[in-house]
């Protein structure tokens, strides 16, 4: 799952906390992955427009907040028709964009999407590959992330950074203090953009910034009581204050952070941006694309290390924890999205032999 590909560059400074801990980026192994992967033989103009996905049962699904076409892509790795669903607009069955997505947990055939109008949405796709929407509820939410027994969200107001409602005793649980203790839960939430990655047995949630280097662990388990398993900390956003327009805002040399996660039970996988708010806007959206993932170790929340698809910029990864496939969209040098996978125990294997 992911945020929204729309950048802010309004931020927030970072404190850390007692459970946080540091480590330099430099000091982390970064390893070329491209020999254990295979081409997937996929139209590169059906690609064009994708960003992040999510991957199940036989589909892989891409998310389109790039140009004014359909929001949705959805790939078939068994008869490799592509599909293209979900009108952008306001009317019945049409949405505005794609904040975050994921596997439905309680049906592993069926998905979800939060989107830019607050709603949070469920579909099916049947055996003709036609994508149906199921069911629609509203939520006040920067970002939504589904549960077996209800789903964490990130409030638009309140004094917590975090909510987790339970289904079973229809009461919402917040956590999560404000990282600035002078300023609101609220503003946190809004100005941070943090990308919300739910494990795939639904016990853990890990939060990786938007801006800044940083990432967190939760333990949502009991999600009457949430606690946090790590708060790690690499690079705090750097901001100034304009006392005239009460506004924070980044300085030119602010980092941007991570923009597009998977999992699988065993890792996570974040790929990190590592530019600044002044090579964005020397350079656009080019500036901004990740060409590393740091992988995460779910047991633990420590960092194992980064992987790369021969330095080439990555769109979108995806973790299908069904057919065990890993799904990679990389930005070749003639500007095409190509897309490449491997069998996710490969991937595991080759982490375990070059960390040995």
């Amino acid at each position: 799952m992911r945020r929204t590909a729309t950048y802010s560059i309004i931020l927030l400074l970072l404190s850390v906390s007692a459970q946080s801990c540091r480590q330099n980026l430099e000091d982390i192994d970064n390893y070329d992955i491209s020999s254990i992967f295979e081409h997937v033989d996929i139209a590169s103009d059906s690609l064009q427009s994708i960003s992040f996905g999510i991957s199940f049962c036989d589909y892989v699904v891409w998310a389109n907040n790039v140009d004014a076409g359909p929001l949705l892509t959805v790939y078939n790795t068994k008869s490799s028709l592509i599909k293209k669903c979900f009108m952008r607009g306001r009317g019945p069955g049409e949405g505005l964009g794609i904040l975050n997505m994921g596997v439905c947990p309680t049906d592993s055939s069926t998905f979800y999407v939060y989107d830019m109008s607050d709603r949070l949405l469920t579909f099916s796709i049947d055996r003709y590959d036609t994508v149906r929407l199921n069911a629609e509820s509203l939520h006040d939410a920067y970002w939504t992330v589904m549960l077996s027994n209800g789903f964490v969200y990130s409030p638009y107001d309140g004094d917590m950074r975090y909510a987790a409602y339970d289904f079973e005793q229809s009461r919402t649980n917040y956590f999560g203090h404000p990282d600035v203790k002078s300023l609101s839960a609220t503003l946190c939430n809004s100005l941070l953009q943090e990308v919300p990655e739910l494990s795939p047995d639904g016990t853990k949630l890990a939060l990786f910034s938007g801006s800044g280097v940083y990432y967190k662990i939760y333990d949502i388990s009991d999600i009457s009581s949430p606690q946090i398993i790590i708060d790690k900390t690499f690079i705090e956003p750097k901001i100034d204050y304009d006392p005239e327009t009460y506004e924070y805002f980044s300085t030119p040399d602010d980092v941007f952070g991570f923009e597009i996660t998977a999992s699988d039970r065993q890792y996570i996988y974040a790929a990190y941006q590592g530019s600044t708010a002044l090579d964005y806007i020397r350079a656009g959206r080019d500036a901004m694309m990740a060409r590393k993932i740091m992988v995460i170790d779910w047991s633990n929340g420590e960092t194992v290390c980064f992987i790369n698809y021969n330095n080439h910029p990555i769109v979108s990864i995806a973790c299908n924890d069904i057919t065990k496939m890993f799904y990679l969209v990389y930005q070749s040098d003639n500007g095409d999205n190509n897309v490449v996978s491997c069998n996710l125990q490969n991937l595991h294997d080759f982490l375990t032999n070059e960390k040995s």
